[in-house]
């Protein structure tokens, strides 16, 4: 029984608890009107979540209140003026600790709303209010439908036209100035959207046309002299003509003629009102001359009086403004003791007093211009950014808009919003090229560029404020030194320098005072003179050992981590370990271990360097190159050139090696490693990144080491992203170890692949002539066929082309057709195709890197003459072999073939002189086969000899 009565008792209590009181706080951040028409506004509030709200109107009385609950206001002002037919404003008042109320002024007491539907959970809230259009009523009356002038010389034409007869007076009333002439059209109007011709001529002031009520009224008015009229009325249609012209004897009165009653009443009440004028006038002249001679208090209480004594009038308006600008120059003098809320209470009394009484609209810029200006001076930046954003949107015609946009950039600057802050600064100098802030812009965009390091934008801001205003920046010692800063990365020294040396001179206690001396050996250091830096920052630690000792030691250490030498080396990394060890606290640890890690690297410590990064990365988590994953991708970059320095040695195991020992860590399970930085993404599993390897490397080292399997499957790896810039290269690399491996069909099928993928690429002309090499090596005729095929296709691709990289191409596949032509005993052309491919050939024979292939084809096309028995030919081929490639080590072959050649010729004598100069290079190569073939030729030659020298000697007395 008693735990039903708790439930029961808890029930009640919740439930006598409001729903709203349980949710999360919301904010209002923006209420925008939209005119639709002269007749409709909508008018939206903006939440940062759906809004719990209640309306409540009173529209007789002109207002209109939205009921927020658990709001709080976001970046929005509570007080919002709008330039709207309908709607004058919305005041936000506070009612509870987070409940505002937003009270909706209108400017009509007959308007309608509609609550506009919205989506489920919308953070909109859109109220329609219309204005009433009164239906068009039957008129009985005549209506004027159509109205011509005509001007003719001394006399002028009015052609009156309405839609039926009409009864009309002519009135001349001799009690107002100018003699005016009145035209009653009894039971009658103007029709809707007429124009009435009543600009004035020589003759007529103006005409004007009215409806009163049960008439219509025409009011003419002279010029110079009264008018005389002459009146006619026509039907069909029905018109009335009136001919005027002046009385030339009869000027017009220059005063009003009235009755004697008249006179009186209107002496009586003229004196009334311009006793009470008389009265405000003077009293606002007092209280400006109070203001004028800056008594502020007083001035403020006297436009405060005049306010409350005349708060319906223009003037009384006025003077509300006025009362705030006094208090807000009283309370300026007061410094950093201002009371900004008592301005802004003042200010946001008088506009609402502009918003009562209908006038004084255009005071209202300039109070949401000081208020801005007030929370500046308090850099309550927020507050101060939507006051200007205030005329920015609903007053962007006033005076106050350029320099609301002006301090909306210096807002954001002061917010460390520097890209907003160039973006503003930009647009105002684009607005308001000539306005003498633009100066100070320049200054303050340089200023937003160095804090991005965008120097060079810096430097070109900087200069162009100085060019404009060079005195400004001798006022602030912190954007002189950021101006020395500036022009010291732009390697702009000599300027630099000129800055500092002011900066000393005009602010010596300042903190940046001391950073200039450590700065001069910055210059040096960038005028490549390192020795010099370091002794200035040496001598800048003497003079300054408390403030810059570590700065020093830092500037000295990271000059001689750049140095080549072993030395320097090893004394930079002994200055970040002191700094790390001895000053551990310091600001300057974090850049020491980084330093450390990134100086292992590049001396080429690779495993030492990995170590130290790893530990900067724990140490310090949140460092911005830490979270943004830059030292992790360091390691990689790390880790990358320690399988190339093994990989270039042709150390292709211990390449290999390196890339096991890291896999795991830095590829596989990246978030074992300190320096992947942590964020979100970690509740859910990372993959692994080995796209980040050297798989290039990796595989062609499994390659080179004969493991092609695994390099095949590493290149698979790589190839499954088509946009890794080492897809192409990769391919080609695949289709010459599939062609090594003599998978003919794979290879060609890669090679085909190739060249669809990459039609224009550098490497596409090689991969043409490899796919006509696959082919050939086949061995089987309709593939010798296609090679042949594919050789001369890719010889028509090139051959005119402009790219000589792409030339390349075609003497390297005219040497392949004189291969293929040989090998199928085609040798004619195969002739054809040795000679084009020398002839193609576009570098010079005696290059000492000339073409492999170019070399051999002067060898090939000798013996091929040689066999096809054409000694001529084959001794000029062999000749220039020799000629142009004396050292090649198919040279002596040339040498034996030339001297089998002039054997058959007869020339024994050459023949043997060849053989034996190859006798003795034999001596020093005696595993060459030209050797024993050159020493058995000369020794048969010799037995040759040897005979016929027998066979024809001259026997002697005995016969011998």
């Amino acid at each position: 029984m008693s735990r039903l009565v708790t439930y029961l008792f808890f029930f009640f209590v919740f439930a006598l608890i409001p729903r709203w009181a349980w949710a999360q706080v919301n904010y209002l951040d923006r209420i925008t009107p939209t005119q639709e028409g002269d007749y409709r506004t909508v008018l939206t509030f903006e939440t940062f979540d759906p809004p719990d709200f209640e309306l409540v109107e009173n529209l007789k009385s002109k207002v209109f209140i939205i009921k927020f609950r658990n709001i709080k206001l976001g970046e929005i002002g509570d007080l919002l003026v709008f330039r709207n037919p309908l709607i004058a404003g919305v005041q936000l008042e506070k009612v509870d600790q987070d409940e505002y109320w937003a009270k909706v002024r209108t400017k009509y007491d007959d308007l309608t709303y509609k609550l506009l539907p919205q989506p489920k959970g919308s953070h909109l809230i859109k109220i329609q209010f219309d204005k009433p259009v009164k239906a068009k009523e039957a008129y009985e009356g005549a209506e004027l439908v159509d109205m011509l002038r005509e001007l003719a010389k001394d006399k002028e034409t009015l052609i009156l036209t309405f839609d039926k007869p009409a009864q009309y007076d002519i009135i001349r009333d001799n009690t107002t100035p100018g003699s005016k002439v009145k035209i009653r059209v009894i039971g009658a109007r103007v029709t809707d959207g007429l124009i009435i011709p009543g600009a004035p001529t020589e003759m007529l002031a103006g005409i004007q046309v009215e409806n009163r009520g049960k008439y219509l009224l025409m009011v003419i008015n002279p010029k110079t002299y009264v008018l005389k009229i002459a009146k006619k009325t026509l039907t069909r249609p029905d018109r009335v003509i009136l001919e005027l012209t002046e009385d030339k004897e009869k000027k017009i009165t220059e005063q009003p003629i009235l009755s004697t009653q008249e006179q009186v009443e209107v002496d009586g009440r003229t004196g009334l009102d311009k006793a009470k004028e008389d009265f405000i006038n003077k009293k606002l002249d007092e209280a400006e001359r109070e203001f004028r001679l800056g008594k502020f208090q007083t001035a403020g209480l006297d436009f405060k009086n005049l306010y409350n004594f005349a708060p319906q009038t223009e003037v009384g308006v006025r003077a509300a403004f006025r009362s705030a600008d006094s208090y807000y120059q009283l309370e300026a003098t007061k410094g950093d003791k201002m009371d900004h809320e008592f301005v802004v209470q003042e200010y946001r009394a008088a506009v609402n007093a502009a918003l009562v009484a209908e006038k004084g609209y255009e005071d209202i810029p300039r109070a949401y211009y000081n208020m801005g200006r007030v929370y500046m001076t308090k850099k309550l930046y927020s507050d101060a950014y939507t006051q200007f954003e205030i005329i920015l949107q609903y007053y962007s015609d006033s005076a106050f808009s350029a320099d609301s946009l002006f301090n909306q950039g210096l807002i954001h600057l002061g917010m460390f919003r520097y890209d907003k802050a160039i973006e503003t600064l930009n647009k105002f100098i684009r607005e308001n090229a000539t306005a003498p802030q633009v100066p100070v812009a320049y200054y303050k965009i340089g200023e937003a560029e160095f804090q991005l390091k965008h120097y060079k934008d810096a430097k070109k801001n900087f200069d162009r404020a100085w060019s404009l205003n060079g005195a400004y920046m001798k006022q602030d010692a912190e954007l002189m030194f950021h101006m020395g800063e500036a022009y010291f990365e732009n390697q702009d020294y000599h300027t630099a320098r000129a800055i500092y040396e002011q900066l000393i001179d005009l602010f010596p206690n300042e903190t940046f005072s001391n950073l200039v001396a450590i700065r001069i050996g910055d210059f040096l250091r960038a005028e490549d003179k390192p020795e010099d830096a370091i002794r200035a920052y040496e001598k800048a630690i003497v003079k300054y050992s408390k403030e810059l000792l570590l700065i020093g030691k830092m500037r000295i250490a990271n000059l001689k981590a750049e140095m080549p030498e072993p030395k320097p080396f090893q004394e930079a990394l002994e200055a970040y370990n002191f700094i790390i060890t001895k000053h551990p606290l310091s600001d300057q640890v974090e850049e020491a271990m980084l330093r450390r890690g990134l100086t292992l690297a590049l001396f080429h410590k690779y495993p030492e360097a990995v170590v130290k990064l790893e530990e900067f990365c724990a140490k310090f988590p949140e460092n911005l190159y830490v979270k943004n994953r830059i030292i992790h991708d360091r390691i990689l970059d790390t880790i990358t050139d320690y399988v190339t320095d093994y990989y270039q040695r042709a150390r292709y195991l211990d390449a290999l090696g390196v890339f096991e020992q890291y896999e795991r860590k830095y590829y596989l399970r990246p978030t074992e490693s300190a320096c992947f930085g942590k964020n979100d993404e970690f509740k859910i599993r990372v993959e692994p990144i080995l796209e980040r390897a050297p798989l290039f490397l990796i595989a062609d080292s499994y390659y080179r080491l004969g493991l092609q399997e695994k390099g095949l499957q590493i290149m698979d790896l790589i190839l499954k992203d088509p946009n890794d810039p080492l897809a192409s290269l990769v391919m080609y690399s695949k289709g010459q170890i599939l062609e090594a491996k003599g998978m003919a069909d794979e290879a060609q099928k890669t090679y085909g692949d190739f060249i669809v993928k990459y039609p224009n690429h550098t490497y596409t002309p090689e991969v043409k002539k490899a796919l006509g090499d696959a082919y050939y090596k086949v061995h089987k005729f309709d593939r010798v066929d296609r090679a042949i095929r594919i050789y001369n296709q890719t010889i028509r691709d090139y051959q005119e082309s402009e790219d000589p990289l792409e030339r390349e191409i075609i003497p390297a596949c005219w040497f392949a057709l004189g291969n293929v032509y040989q090998g199928i005993g085609q040798y004619d052309n195969a002739i054809k195709s040795y000679k084009t491919a020398l002839s193609t050939y576009e570098h010079p024979l005696q290059d000492k890197d000339v073409a492999t292939y170019i070399l051999d084809t002067n060898f090939i096309l000798g013996n091929l003459y040689y066999e096809l028995n054409q000694m001529p030919e084959a001794m000029d081929m062999f000749d220039q072999a020799i000629k142009y490639f004396p050292s090649s080590a198919k040279t002596p072959w040339a040498q034996y073939q030339k001297g089998q050649i002039y054997i058959r010729y007869n020339q024994k004598d050459k023949a043997l002189k060849i053989f034996e100069d190859l006798e003795k290079r034999a001596k020093d190569q005696p595993d060459a086969l030209w050797g024993p073939l050159a020493i058995e030729a000369r020794k048969a030659m010799i037995n040759d000899l040897n005979f016929d020298q027998y066979l024809n000697r001259t026997p002697d007395a005995n016969g011998k």
